[in-house]
C-alpha cells in the first residue's frame, strides 16, 4: 500500500514537473497562440492586453538563431499590424507592418525560406491597402509571386497557398473569378497543412464567395465554420450581421479592398 502511494507521488510529481518545464520552443508557441488568438477576436481584446501579450511573446523568442529570430519578429509585428486595422489606427498599422517586412527581408537575405517568403507576403498584403495608390500598384501583384515561392520550398504549405487564391478571390472584379476560387479553397482543406488562423482564413473566404454568389444559407454554414475559431472576428462578425436576403444584399467588396486578406 505504501509502495503505491510513493509511485503516485512520484507520478504526480512527475506531471507536474513536465507542466511547468516546457522547452523555449513550446514556451513561444504557447504564447504566439495566444497572442494571435486575442488579435484575430479584436471585437473582444483591449490594446493593454494585446500589448501585454506582444511583449510576453516577444520576449520569448530565440535570439540565438538569427533566423528564426528575425521570422518569428516579423509574425508578432504582422499580428500587432492587423491588431491596429481592426480598431481603425492604419498609420500604427503600417508601422508595424514595416518593421514586419524588414524582419522577413532579414531572414530572407540569411538563407531563403517558405516561412520567411510567407511572412514577407502576408504583411506585403496587408500594407499595400494602407499605402498610396503608387505602392499598391507596384507591389500588390508580388504577393502571390513571393507566395510561390515559399510553395516552391514548402508544397504543403496552406497559408502560402491560401495567399495565391485570394489574388483572384478578392481582386477587383475584371480579375475576380470566384468559381475558380472556390475550387481552389476546397483543395487547400483537402491537402494542404493548415492550423488554426490557416483554416480560419479559408473558411470565411469560402464564407465570402458564396455569400457574393447570394447563396446566403452556404455562406452561413462556412461563417459558422470560421465562428467556431475566432467567433469575436470584426470581419467576420461583419459578415455574419447583415441580413442575407436578395431585397437587402449590400456589395462588401469596398469593405474587403480594405482588408484584402485578413
Amino acid at each position: 500500500m505504501k509502495l503505491q502511494k510513493f509511485r503516485l507521488i512520484i507520478l504526480l510529481c512527475f506531471i507536474l514537473f513536465s507542466a511547468t518545464n516546457l522547452t523555449a520552443q513550446e514556451k513561444f508557441d504557447e504564447s504566439y497562440v495566444e497572442f494571435r488568438t486575442a488579435v484575430y477576436n479584436s471585437t473582444k481584446s483591449t490594446i493593454n492586453e494585446i500589448l501585454s501579450l506582444y511583449s510576453k511573446t516577444v520576449s520569448l523568442i530565440d535570439k540565438k538563431n538569427l533566423i528564426e529570430n528575425y521570422i518569428k519578429n516579423s509574425q508578432c509585428d504582422y499580428l500587432m499590424g492587423m491588431y491596429h486595422i481592426d480598431i481603425l489606427e492604419n498609420d500604427k498599422a503600417i508601422q508595424y507592418f514595416e518593421k514586419s517586412l524588414d524582419w522577413a527581408n532579414k531572414a530572407i537575405e540569411i538563407e531563403p525560406t517558405a516561412q520567411g517568403y510567407l511572412a514577407y507576403a502576408e504583411t506585403l498584403a496587408q500594407i499595400c491597402p494602407l499605402k498610396p495608390t503608387s505602392y499598391l500598384l507596384a507591389n500588390a501583384l508580388k504577393v502571390p509571386s513571393i507566395a510561390k515561392k515559399a510553395i516552391k520550398l514548402d508544397n504543403r504549405l496552406g497559408a502560402a497557398r491560401y495567399l495565391v487564391c485570394c489574388v483572384i478571390v478578392y481582386a477587383p472584379k475584371p480579375l475576380k473569378n470566384l468559381n475558380k476560387g472556390e475550387k481552389r479553397f476546397k483543395e487547400i482543406l483537402k491537402n494542404d497543412r493548415l492550423d488554426e488562423e490557416d483554416l480560419f482564413n479559408v473558411y470565411k473566404s469560402l464564407g465570402y464567395i458564396y455569400y457574393q454568389q447570394k447563396d446566403f444559407l452556404e455562406a452561413d454554414k462556412w461563417f459558422d465554420k470560421a465562428a467556431k475559431i475566432y467567433p469575436h472576428n470584426k470581419f467576420l462578425l461583419s459578415m455574419q450581421n447583415r441580413e442575407y436576403t436578395k431585397e437587402s444584399f449590400v456589395d462588401v467588396e469596398p469593405v474587403i479592398d480594405t482588408i484584402l486578406t485578413e
